[in-house]
Parts: structure tokens; C-alpha cells; sequence
């Protein structure tokens, strides 16, 4: 699994390393939006016979983004927070010898309202030692996230508000963290609406929702630095 943070870092991952099975694309990215980034790889793969089946992946459901992901050569369409089973219902779609997939239950409480993690493990097909690692990536990288989210507020840069709490917003997705999710979610829409008043009570929720999330989260890294099964129980008791 690679990791990257705008559409341009996902065009230099698809040239450079080994063919992908399929790209998640975040449709809103610094740089290069998830429109323009699949429109340049599908430029790419002209004459190649190529097709890396590209998910669009978008918080926003509003009218027209399907289409507009299809248009731009995107196979299919997941809204965030993506829940498990509409998640494993699109890879079986785009995957063309993809197992269809099984699923109880995709309702467990968020990760720090419950010590299991149990929904959060899900959403990386049960590999407690990848969701370590986005941990530990998660713990070196929301502090520089809410430093640019400061920085917009005090400049009163909605645009730029928007593109960072979008970012930290698609990251605390992956641990199923809602509070935070939300908090990240209420930013993202002041900045929508263009007056940021609101931003700086909103900015601090933010901050203390993180600030519960984050012992768990740290707890969880550790197994990334000591993959002993003590350590890899940590996935299952937070």
C-alpha cells in the first residue's frame, strides 16, 4: 500500500513504482486535484493497453459527482467516511478477479470510544500491522496539518482551510474516529461557506478531539516499532 498526499505524488507513484492493483483517488487534493490526477493517468495509459481501475473517494455527495467521476475515466464511486461493505462492494466491481467479499456488520463504536478498533481493522482488510503504520505516519503528520490549519484561520484563507481540513479530515477516517472526523468535518464546511468566524472555536474542538484520540493512536504505533504478538495485541485492546 503507498500512501500520498496530493495528485501529483500519486502520478510520480504510478510512474515510478511497481503496477498498482487500483487507486483510491481523494477527488479534492492540494496541487492536482483526483479529476485532473485521473485524467492525466488515463493520458498516460493511451496506447498501452494500461488500466489501473481508479476509485473516486469524495466526502461531498452532491449532484453530479458521479458523473463527474466517471467523466474524468474514474470506474467507480465511494463516499467518506467510506463504511467497509460499500467499500469491499466497489473493489469486487473494479477488480476484475476480485473475491466478492463478506460482511456482519459495518456500525462498530469509533476507535477511542471503544477499545477494540475493531471497524478501524476492517477498513485495512484485518492487517494490524499496516493500521500501526498509518498510525505512527498519522502521529508525525496531523501536527503539521493543524499548524496549516492555524495559518489559514489567522489569514482568513478559505481556501486553503478547506484543502487542509479536507486532508486531516481523510485521515481520521481511516480510524474511524468521528468526533475528530467531525470536528475536521465542521471546519471543512465554514471553509465551504467562506466565512470563517466560526473557524477559531471550531479549530479548537479540533484540537481536543485530537488530543483524546491521540494516546490511543499512540498506543496503536507502537505496534509498528515491535510487531511481538504482545505488541500486535494492541490493534485488539487499543
Amino acid at each position: 500500500m503507498t500512501v500520498v498526499r496530493n495528485g501529483r505524488e500519486a502520478l510520480a507513484a504510478l510512474e515510478k513504482e511497481k503496477p498498482f492493483d487500483v487507486v483510491l483517488m481523494d477527488v479534492q487534493m492540494p496541487e492536482l486535484d483526483g479529476l485532473e490526477a485521473t485524467a492525466a493517468i488515463r493520458a498516460q495509459e493511451k496506447g498501452t493497453g494500461r488500466h489501473v481501475p481508479i476509485l473516486a473517494m469524495t466526502a461531498y455527495a452532491m449532484n453530479g459527482d458521479r458523473e463527474k467521476c466517471l467523466a474524468a475515466g474514474m470506474d467507480g464511486y465511494v463516499a467518506k467516511p467510506a463504511r467497509r461493505r460499500e467499500l469491499l462492494d466497489a473493489l469486487d466491481a473494479v477488480l476484475p478477479n476480485a473475491t466478492p467479499s463478506t460482511c456482519e456488520s459495518d456500525g462498530p463504536p469509533a476507535a477511542g470510544e471503544n477499545t477494540e478498533w475493531s471497524e478501524a481493522l476492517a477498513g485495512v482488510g484485518g492487517d494490524s500491522q499496516l493500521l500501526a503504520k498509518l498510525a505512527g505516519i498519522f502521529l508525525d503528520e496531523y501536527p503539521k496539518e493543524l499548524a496549516v490549519i492555524r495559518s489559514t484561520i489567522n489569514e482568513g484563507d478559505s481556501d486553503g482551510l478547506l484543502l487542509a481540513a479536507h486532508s486531516l479530515k481523510g485521515e481520521l477516517s481511516t480510524f474511524v474516529a468521528r468526533a475528530a472526523y467531525e470536528a475536521a468535518l465542521r471546519l471543512e464546511t465554514t471553509a465551504r461557506q467562506g466565512d470563517l468566524s466560526a473557524a477559531p472555536e471550531g479549530l479548537s474542538t479540533l484540537i481536543q478531539e485530537l488530543e483524546r484520540l491521540r494516546p490511543a493512536v499512540t498506543a496503536l504505533a507502537r505496534e509498528a516499532a515491535d510487531p511481538s504478538p504482545a505488541a500486535a495485541r494492541l490493534a485488539r485492546k487499543g
